[in-house]
């Protein structure tokens, strides 16, 4: 199955040494210096879950590296730089792309590295898309960046780095399914655990019902199948972590295998406790940007697509507008309404629309207004 993983930053890497970040990260998740996490510093890496094909990889900044100056951008597998490789150099460029074929074998720790030469301008806002293929109906969802509670039972969001804490609440942060699809196999990785003991990662869904887990211990990464554990449209899902024998641990990153139930289908999505505003029109990335990131202005959220179709818009709320007054939810594609929408008013609480779609090209910028 053909899939891409988007990424995207606010604020330039550094300029002056090598950085590295996760290859999903939303645009609040800063480039950091560590690739792995330590005692005292969080890393940027994610365990796979199964083999992938890279294919492409491709770069937007907002400021040219200057004369004579550059940065590079590649995919790590384990720590060792692929050909998976984009270099953006000169007074003008602002974008590269990369096609061929890289392969990443599962249980490898995956991210990007920055490298600059020069000392280059700072990139500016960034984008970035990696696109790959596995050998079956599935695709891998990627999260983490958050910092656990030691000791206590917390819940993150499946796909989408947000480089903030992971909730003590089931519901805050739960995403929303808009298409059916099934967890096969889950991954963990948090190599500043201490204290000894175990973390167990399920998926939970509808504040319910949780699937068979994976332990990890000690900080070493964990990978493996679960029950296959099935997610319909309309529910709402998030991972579910439980320390236990004294465990205590900071940063992580973790992944999913999921298998749509309609073959080609990748769900983008998002939660968060923070909402948009209630007197004016926001903006908010369709992978999310973190808790509370809502903005007036609607290119310092949006995200880079490759060519798909959008379809399926679900918006669920935690509370309802109240007596005449509603909520309008709209995908946007370069600044312009699409038609999917959905009006949320009065008692309801959600809506969804399921009958139109979008069609998009590379690098289109694709936003929800509310």
């Amino acid at each position: 199955m053909r899939a891409f993983w988007h990424g995207a930053y606010g604020a330039s890497p550094a300029n002056n040494q090598v950085t590295y970040n996760f290859l999903t990260a939303d645009m609040q998740c800063g480039w950091s210096g560590y690739e792995k996490t330590t005692t005292t510093n969080p890393g940027r890496c994610t365990p796979l879950t199964d083999d992938v094909e890279i294919t492409e990889l491709r770069v937007w900044i907002t400021t040219a590296p200057g004369a004579s100056k550059s940065w590079t951008f590649a995919v790590r597998d384990d720590a060792v730089t692929t050909a998976a490789s984009v270099t953006i150099s000169g007074a003008s460029a602002v974008s590269g792309g990369w096609t061929g074929s890289v392969t990443i074998a599962a249980g490898s720790l995956a991210n990007l590295i920055s490298t600059p030469s020069g000392t280059p301008a700072g990139t500016g806002q960034m984008h970035w898309i990696i696109t790959y293929q596995t050998a079956g109906s599935f695709y891998l969802a990627i999260g983490g960046g958050q910092t656990a509670n030691t000791g206590s039972v917390t819940y993150p969001q499946m796909s989408g780095c947000a480089d903030a804490g992971a909730q003590t609440s089931a519901t805050e942060w739960a995403q929303l399914a808009p298409t059916g699809f099934s967890v096969t196999k889950l991954g963990i990785v948090n190599c500043s655990q201490v204290g000894g003991g175990t973390n167990t990662v399920v998926v939970r869904k509808n504040n319910t019902t949780d699937s068979t887990g994976v332990t990890m211990t000690s900080g070493v990464p964990a990978i493996g199948s679960i029950t296959p554990f099935a997610v319909a449209a309309g529910d709402t899902f998030i991972l579910k972590m439980t320390p236990a024998g004294g465990a205590a641990w900071g940063n992580f990153s973790m992944c999913a295998t999921i298998v749509p139930d309609t073959d080609g289908e990748v769900v983008v999505c998002f939660g968060g406790g923070a909402g948009p505003s209630t007197s004016a029109t926001t903006y908010e990335g369709p992978q999310g940007l973190g808790n509370g990131a809502w903005n007036g202005t609607e290119n310092l959220v949006a995200y880079r697509f490759l060519p798909c179709t959008l379809k399926k818009l679900y918006v669920l709320l935690s509370a309802a507008p109240g007596s005449g007054k509603s909520w309008a939810v709209t995908v946007r594609e370069q600044g312009v309404d699409t038609a999917l929408t959905t009006s949320i008013a009065t008692a309801a609480t959600s809506g969804n629309d399921t009958t139109h779609t979008e069609t998009v090209t590379v690098g289109e910028l694709i936003a929800v207004k509310a």
